[in-house]
């Protein structure tokens, strides 16, 4: 099976009890991350040395966010310090600099996007007046447009992304958004890339860090 996940941030809890949720398995499964591994919930190292064994294995891939590429900006403009205290949980989780150094080295390897046979897999999303080999790299991590993007721009694939948090997944004819906001008390979604193919929507979620059972 092969999974599309959406923004972690820092909450490795849910996102292992996620993969238990699909019955994920290393071995036999694949499972893309839209980016936004880190920043806001404390445990991003524990995200970052999974998905990165992950990788190492073969059975995990990772779209650049926003937050990773903010991270490794700062390290290469020399603001690292003052950065940290925007984000002081993963400067703590991430032991200080060295880490920080790590996670801006691993950053530069990652793609802005990834092209499956039905779908465009990108952070942040795209602008509606030019094709998707024409976008400029910071909107696919910062786009929060919500003006339809005509098939040719995308080549009638489904634009699948993150970014931008709402209460449940969000179903477009051009795109499906999975950010159901984990780290805020929502839902941590994944998206069957399956399915999709075979036209059809099928999504698992898990309830997010601060999230509590109605009694």
């Amino acid at each position: 099976m092969r999974w599309i996940i959406g923004d972690v941030h820092g909450c490795f809890a849910e996102l292992i009890r996620l993969l238990q949720k699909i019955d994920f398995r290393s071995d036999r499964d694949h499972a893309i991350f839209l980016g936004d591994l880190v920043d806001r919930g404390s445990q991003s190292k524990d995200v970052l040395d999974f998905v990165q064994a992950g990788q190492a294995k073969g059975c995990f891939q990772v779209v650049r966010g926003n937050h990773e590429d903010d991270w490794m900006r700062a390290v290469r403009t020399g603001v690292v310090d003052w950065f940290s205290s925007l984000y002081p949980e993963t400067w703590k989780s991430l032991a200080g600099r060295d880490g920080i150094k790590r996670l801006a080295d691993w950053t530069e390897t990652l793609p802005f996007y990834v092209e499956t046979e039905c779908a465009l897999l990108i952070h942040g999303g795209m602008i509606a007046d030019k094709h998707y080999t024409k976008q400029d790299d910071k909107d696919f991590l910062w786009s929060r447009n919500s003006e339809f993007i005509p098939a040719e721009y995308r080549d009638n694939k489904l634009i699948v992304h993150g970014h931008t948090p709402s209460e449940y997944p969000i179903v477009l004819p051009d795109r499906i958004n999975i950010d159901t906001g984990c780290v805020f008390g929502g839902h941590l979604t994944t998206l069957s890339l399956d399915a999709l193919e075979r036209g059809e929507i099928v999504w698992q979620s898990v309830e997010g860090w601060g999230r509590r059972e109605v009694c």
